[in-house]
């Protein structure tokens, strides 16, 4: 046992040398190395890279980034490049974050425990690797939040491109764009940047939309032919400052969609039409604020999670104790109605 101790020690300094020094180089392959303490696989990294052409500094992070990234199991994989999504400098909310890998269809059914939990582990072992960081845990010392350094983040941004797993827009032209080294059309889509009204036409087949430049933009969120092309879309993710959000009626057309979530300091108004949603799971307003909550919500069969942070006018009808939705009313709200559960 102490034999292997000190061969893991001479290597994992032969290592840590052609870190060249750089902190997040050494952070990151110290977290890839601490989930397999096998010497030969130590001993196969240090012959596996051409360590002599890595030339600067970029190469040297990128070819480590690359060690760890394909270490990972291919569900890990794609839980780490969806961080990469959210706008940069963002301290990510892991409720959130699950909430969108399980209606993603990132996170298996495992018997005893619940999806939401399995993606906490998931988040748990990113984390142990090193390939996200804790920002903030709670006092039973859960994660509660958690941040992408930069340079992950762009390196993040140039592996979703080429795999075609998710595509940023910062305007209309990155809509059009080929990148070069795409490998197929991309159906996830995150807008950080006003994009125009004929978006939805352009991508008729997207299954996700996470768009965070909701500012200025009340009148493209009430435009039918923005949210009215999108009839594929599974996930749907909207954040930002506008003072009222009229989501279209619309939005009723989008008959796959499983999850809607709410963010920012919006007011957001939901359509009646919202109840045509026939395999909603989720409606996730906990990050938002909501006007009111149309009755048709509550007759969708599929529905199981409604999150709550704030509304202005609520006047519910008593769910049925049978039923498997489950309301959670997070911090403070203004309420009118009565409460169906509250956690």
């Amino acid at each position: 046992m102490n034999r292997n101790f000190d061969d893991l020690k001479k290597v994992g300094k032969d290592l840590a040398k052609k870190c060249c020094g750089l902190p997040l180089a050494l952070v990151v392959l110290g977290g890839h190395l601490s989930k397999n303490l096998d010497i030969a696989e130590w001993r196969r990294l240090t012959s596996s890279v051409d360590w002599h052409a890595l030339i600067n500094t970029d190469s040297v992070i990128g070819a480590i980034l690359d060690l760890s990234y394909y270490d990972m199991p291919s569900h890990l994989r794609s839980c780490f490049l969806y961080t990469i999504a959210f706008p940069e400098d963002t301290h990510i909310d892991v409720h959130l974050l699950s909430n969108l890998w399980v209606a993603e269809g990132f996170i298996p059914l495992v018997r005893g425990r619940t999806r939401e939990e399995v993606a906490i582990k998931y988040i748990t072992e990113l984390a142990q690797r090193c390939m996200i960081q804790v920002a903030k845990r709670t006092h039973s010392g859960m994660i509660s939040l958690i941040k992408v350094h930069d340079v992950l983040r762009d390196w993040g941004i140039g592996r979703a491109r080429r795999e075609g797993f998710i595509k940023d827009c910062h305007d209309a032209e990155d809509i059009k764009t080929h990148y070069s080294g795409e490998m197929m059309q991309c159906y996830r889509v995150v807008l950080h940047g006003l994009i125009g009204s004929k978006f939805g036409k352009s991508m008729r087949k997207l299954r996700t939309l996470l768009d965070f430049t909701l500012s200025s933009v009340n009148n493209r969120m009430k435009a039918s032919n923005t949210l009215g092309g999108f009839n594929h879309l599974r996930v749907l993710y909207l954040q930002g400052s506008a003072e009222n959000v009229h989501l279209p009626k619309e939005i009723g057309w989008m008959r796959y969609l499983r999850y809607i979530g709410l963010g920012g300091s919006c007011v957001y108004h939901l359509p009646s039409s919202i109840g045509n949603l026939l395999n909603l799971e989720t409606l996730d307003a906990s990050g938002g604020k909501l006007y009111d909550i149309p009755g048709s919500l509550w007759k969708i069969p599929t529905l199981r999670q409604v999150y709550i942070f704030w509304v202005k006018c609520w006047s519910v009808p008593r769910i049925s104790p049978q039923s498997n939705i489950h309301v959670t009313v997070c911090y403070s709200a203004v309420i009118r109605g009565a409460l169906v559960c509250v956690e």
